[in-house]
């Protein structure tokens, strides 16, 4: 009964911290989203023209579930200069 407990006591404390990180991604989610079009834009570009201060490697898990919807789509662009194609994103 104690270790049930314990745990309940946990998945409810991992719930609150998980609804409170959602509500800081929330913002910056919403700020990439209004930078998507109907041209692919890599992880860097969106940062850019969104004007926000963070790293490329975060842009794939803020939108997960937006690729999961079918709202963006995640497709290859062919980069001058980079010999692999790089990651876009654009509206569905």
């Amino acid at each position: 009964e104690q270790m049930d407990k314990a745990n309940a006591a946990r998945r409810e404390k991992m719930a609150e911290k998980a609804v409170e990180r959602e509500a800081e991604k929330a913002p910056i989610r919403e700020a990439i989203v209004a930078v998507i079009s109907d041209e692919p834009k890599t992880a860097t570009t969106l940062i850019e023209e969104a004007g926000l201060e963070i790293k490329p490697q975060s842009i794939p898990s803020l939108l997960k579930g937006l690729v999961e919807a079918g709202t963006v789509v995640k497709t290859t662009v062919k980069i001058k200069g980079k010999s692999r194609p790089q990651v876009g994103y654009i509206k569905a």
